[in-house]
């Protein structure tokens, strides 16, 4: 809402150093700093110094609900979001904004509708049982590797009905996916955003990653549109995806939505899977009850997306991976008009920090919040909770598009691996983020594939 002529507030946050403000800081291990700030000054509105100018980090609920719900209208995404766009992803579902997102959105809803997934879940599950007939079982992998790989082939098959290695170079495709997300876990690319532009060797290599990334998308619509052939697949409705008025998207705006697709498909997903298969490996006594779960609802065959509601704890044990490591970890926006939030008035383009990471540990909320407890969600917590307390794929008008997707695709993939194989990790207890677009691992989660004793 705009501000009132009533006697302002004026919330108090960490000085910082001259220019950089905090930007040391936060370069350095941004959840360890934005943490410290709530710690120190509560979790209303803090003021936070950055790259020359004052960001505001928020983490009451209510305050959440404001921005991204009640008051969406009076905020556009952040200016993080808007370097992506520079960047890579033009004018996508993510960064677009106005009376053009919304006629994005609508044209590309129908992509997402419930009476699709039943395609796309064929896809995810056969993508995994091919996934697993490529692994030898006993040696060691990088689990968050063949997760990446995973999801990296499902997206592509459900997106253009082909495999990522009939697709193009499967390999260069994920080096280059890889390419682009190491850019934006580099905090000084934020901190100081003239660095985007200096010829340096990270800076060429992701030209070239975008540029090959480019090129393989732009090659995949123009021979579906000269084709004209029909496939049940996301760009097969995105090029048949009409406007009130007859129109559909072009080139580019389909160029834009499936760069969005790739990133926000492959990696937040991959990221979901490792991140549940280490909490797993963590809590093997409840790993056993999923695979009594699974076993119990699907015998021998493989998942359908049927059987989900029949897989109670599965689903459970999702929504609190989600909680506790949202790949998704933080959000912003910008406001777009003067407005007063926590009885403080903020001028029009103020930067407003959401850090679901952060908000999803509120002991306020959360009994023992940093124990990994799915049965916490069994007796209907989630409808308990403050709206906008638990966002792992945002909320309000800009809720991810994706989000019933990315769950069934993680509820399926995960069926298909307990019911088949028991994966043994080597420490799942060592771990370290790498925070970028997404919640990262610094490192490679190694396990064992193993069958299970039935198989």
């Amino acid at each position: 809402m705009t501000p009132s002529p009533s006697a302002p507030r004026r919330p108090k946050g960490p000085a910082g150093l001259p220019l950089l403000g905090i930007g040391l800081e936060y370069a350095k291990d941004p959840i360890a700093c934005l943490g410290r700030l709530r710690r120190d000054h509560g979790p209303g509105l803090v003021p936070m110094p950055l790259a020359g100018m004052t960001m505001y980090l928020i983490g009451e609920p209510h305050l959440v609900d404001q921005v991204l719900v009640t008051d969406s209208r009076f905020y556009n995404k952040d200016a993080f979001a808007r370097l992506m766009g520079q960047d890579f992803l033009g004018t996508g579902l993510l960064t677009a904004e106005g009376d053009f997102w919304r006629r994005q959105r609508r044209l590309s809803q129908p992509a997402f509708h419930k009476e699709r997934l039943q395609g796309y879940a064929d896809h995810m599950v056969a993508a995994t049982v091919e996934c697993l007939s490529t692994l030898t079982p006993g040696p060691r992998v990088d689990v968050h590797a063949v997760m990446m790989r995973l999801t990296l082939d499902i997206v592509t098959r459900t997106l253009f009905s082909a495999s990522a290695a009939e697709t193009a170079d499967s390999e260069h495709l994920a080096h280059d996916l890889e390419e682009i997300m190491a850019r934006y876990a580099n905090g000084w690319m934020f901190t100081i955003p003239s660095l985007r532009r200096l010829p340096l060797p990270s800076n060429r290599r992701f030209a070239a990653a975008v540029r090959r990334l480019e090129h393989v998308v732009n090659g995949l619509i123009t021979r579906r549109r000269q084709s004209g052939e029909k496939k049940a697949d996301l760009l097969d409705m995105l090029l048949s995806a009409r406007d009130e008025d007859g129109s559909g998207m072009s080139d580019r705006q389909l160029r834009d939505e499936i760069m969005t697709i790739y990133l926000a498909g492959h990696e937040t997903t991959a990221l979901l899977l490792t991140y549940t298969l280490l909490f797993l490996g963590e809590h093997p006594a409840l790993a056993e009850r999923l695979r009594t779960e699974v076993t119990h609802v699907l015998g021998s065959r493989l998942p359908t997306l049927a059987d989900l509601p029949h897989l109670p704890l599965l689903e459970h044990i999702i929504l609190e991976s989600l909680r506790l490591r949202p790949p998704a970890w933080l959000t912003g926006r910008q406001s777009n008009a003067p407005v007063l939030l926590d009885d403080c008035p903020l001028p029009q383009g103020a930067q407003i920090v959401i850090c679901p990471y952060l908000l999803h540990r509120d002991a306020r909320f959360f009994a023992d919040p940093l124990r990994f407890h799915p049965d916490r969600w069994a007796d209907g917590l989630q409808k308990r909770l403050p709206r906008s307390l638990y966002i792992p794929f945002g909320g309000g008008p800009r809720l991810c598009i994706g989000r019933e997707f990315a769950l069934m695709e993680a509820a399926l993939v995960l069926a298909v691996l307990v019911s088949r194989t028991r994966i043994v990790l080597e420490d799942p207890t060592y771990l370290h983020f790498l925070p970028s677009i997404t919640l990262r691992p610094t490192h490679p989660i190694w396990g064992h594939i193993l069958p299970t004793p039935s198989v």
